[in-house]
Formats: C-alpha cells, structure tokens, sequence
C-alpha cells in the first residue's frame, strides 16, 4: 500500500516540464520514505506531501540570490496562486539544464545580480607569509629564547 492509500486528502499537481521535448521528464518526490515519481502533466499526490514536492523539485538557476523561498518549483498546484501549472517553456528548460547550482547568480530569474567577488591577493600565500601572518608567537618564532 502506498503513500496515497494512507491519507485521505489529496491534491491534483503539475509535472511542469510537459510538452518540453528533450527536457520533458518525470520527477521524484520523497515523502515519509517512500519516493513518488510524478510524469509530466497533471499528478495525484497527498496534500500533506506537496509542500515536499515544491521545496525538492526547484528550477535550476532559479533560486533567489538573497531569499532563499523565491524559487521557480518544477511542480505546480491546481487552484494556487503561489504554484501555477502553466508549462516551462523549453527555452527556460535549456538554459536551467546548464546551471551548475540552484542559486541565481547572474540574475536572469530575478534580475537581481550577484557582486562579484574581488580577490584581495591575487597570489597564493606562501610558506613564510602563512607563518609571519599567525605571528602569535608560535614555534616558529625564533626570537624568544625558551629555556
């Protein structure tokens, strides 16, 4: 018996990577230990289940660089205004199919950019620096005399 044989509410959701050619494909959703695929389209999952299948399923690249809770979900709900249904497109599909992390750096979901980083030295320490840099009189001092 299943994850659905257990609970009695049930909520109708969306696989939205339908109709996306190369990148249609079925999702998965772990839930009380069991895992539940969904296939792209409309699903039957337990309402206790969903906010599961929201938070595991995010768009690649499409996380919010500052709040962590704006995210575009693979998974929509029927009758949400938060979790449309409507399908990605397979443009938006391709482009998250490259990013390497959830979050959006560049800012193409948000438009919200991150900084860039600047390196305050651009040489690796060596050796010596790493030691002078310490300097809280470790062995390597050689200026105490320790008797």
């Amino acid at each position: 018996m299943g994850v659905l044989g257990h609970f009695k509410e049930s909520v109708i959701v969306h696989n939205r990577t339908i109709g996306a050619g190369a990148f249609e494909r079925k999702i998965s959703v772990r839930y009380d230990g069991e895992d539940i695929d969904l296939k792209p389209g409309p699903n039957v999952l337990p309402k206790v289940a969903v906010p599961y299948a929201i938070k595991q399923n995010p768009l690649m690249g499409s996380k919010h660089p500052i709040d962590p809770r704006k995210f575009i979900s693979l998974v929509g709900v029927e009758g949400s205004k938060n979790y449309p249904i409507t399908p990605i497109p397979m443009e938006v599909l391709a482009k998250a199919a490259l990013a390497l992390e959830v979050v959006d750096r560049d800012g193409s979901f948000h438009g919200e950019p991150m900084e860039a980083r600047k390196l305050l030295k651009r040489t690796p320490y060596s050796n010596y620096e790493a030691q002078v840099e310490v300097g809280s009189g470790s062995e390597f001092d050689t200026s105490r005399n320790v008797e």
